[in-house]
């Protein structure tokens, strides 16, 4: 058995094609991170195509699963950083667009760290059942109502007529 994997063909994991070949991936995969398209990834690395590129960045990825999550967190938080800083003077300064973009930049990065408290959401579920109740209280307070109503029209009509 050999140390990659039960009967993997191919050269070892220290074999220079190997090295050579896990480079390229990982600077696809940096180059993906910082936003460059796949056809652009696939000219400036060497690939064939896009869909190369693509699937040489997907299998990266594959090796770093685990941290993958954390990492692309880490990237955008740096990004939106950056973004922040550039706007930062012209928001302070009063540039409206600039403030908005600014509380943009700032609830996207809020949420993505998970800064903002949780939204309490209470879903209440009607039945039939509570339909029929609530029907036949509303029922009761209206024949309550019309009962009163004509009451007061009697009496009405009574002391009109004395």
């Amino acid at each position: 058995m050999r140390p990659d994997g039960p009967n993997k063909p191919g050269p070892s994991r220290t074999s220079p094609a190997r090295i050579e070949a896990r480079d390229k991936r990982q600077w696809a995969l940096r180059l993906r991170r910082a936003g460059v398209h796949y056809e652009d990834i696939a000219e400036r690395v060497g690939y064939r195509d896009r869909r190369s590129a693509q699937r040489a960045v997907e299998r990266e990825l594959e090796v770093h699963s685990a941290e993958d999550v954390s990492a692309v967190r880490k990237i955008e938080v740096e990004r939106l950083d950056a973004m922040l800083m550039a706007m930062w003077r012209k928001a302070i300064n009063g540039d409206g667009w600039s403030v908005d973009r600014v509380l943009r930049i700032m609830e996207r990065r809020s949420r993505l760290l998970g800064l903002d408290a949780p939204i309490r959401q209470q879903i209440e579920v009607i039945t039939e059942s509570v339909l029929d109740e609530e029907i036949a209280k509303l029922t009761g307070k209206l024949a309550a109502r019309e009962a009163e109503q004509n009451a007061a029209a009697a009496a009405d009509i009574d002391s009109a007529g004395r």
